[in-house]
């Protein structure tokens, strides 16, 4: 686990980590070293798959922000388009928002090209390619990069590239 503590970023708490890496031995009740190992695992690509939609989230009120100093400023924009865009990116905060929720409970399946929860639906194969594209591009061949750049891996080839790197 110490490890993990180095890839952890200044904003990230190692509490908030520990707590769900024990939640998920608690949940899975490793049996030796191996599936202890397995365990760990899980507990990191959860967090750097939480990561990534935090950062999608992130972007996504940056725009926002930017939508609104626009706004209020001088801009060539039209108001109505602006608050169009405002209203479609609030849209996209509170999907990733609910999708972090059941991501967090467990309840998304990647085991099948589309998801669907209670109230919203998902192509798992977007998730895929947000961690392929947050994989160091070294790990993947010239033709897998621009494959991987402009999706055009189908949902299986782009889920065996991510289990060969260590996704499970």
């Amino acid at each position: 686990m110490q490890f993990f503590y180095q890839l952890l970023i200044q904003i990230e708490s190692k509490e908030e980590y520990s707590e769900t890496l024990h939640n998920l031995i608690q949940c899975l009740s490793p049996q030796n070293q191996l599936e202890s190992l397995l365990v760990e695992k899980i507990a990191i690509d959860f967090w750097r798959l939480r990561r990534v939609i935090r950062f999608e989230t992130g972007s996504i009120k940056k725009s926002i922000q930017d939508l609104l100093k626009n706004y209020y400023s001088y801009g060539t924009q039209d108001n109505e388009e602006i608050d169009k865009e405002i209203e479609y990116k609030n849209s996209c905060i509170e999907w990733n928002s609910c999708y972090l929720k059941y991501l967090e409970k467990g309840l998304v399946n990647f085991e099948q090209p589309f998801w669907e929860g209670e109230d919203i639906e998902c192509e798992i194969i977007e998730d895929f390619y947000l961690i392929a594209k947050s994989i160091e591009s070294h790990k993947f061949s010239y033709e897998e990069r621009g494959k991987i750049q402009f999706k055009g891996f189908n949902f299986f080839q782009i889920k065996s590239i991510l289990k060969r790197n260590g996704f499970s």
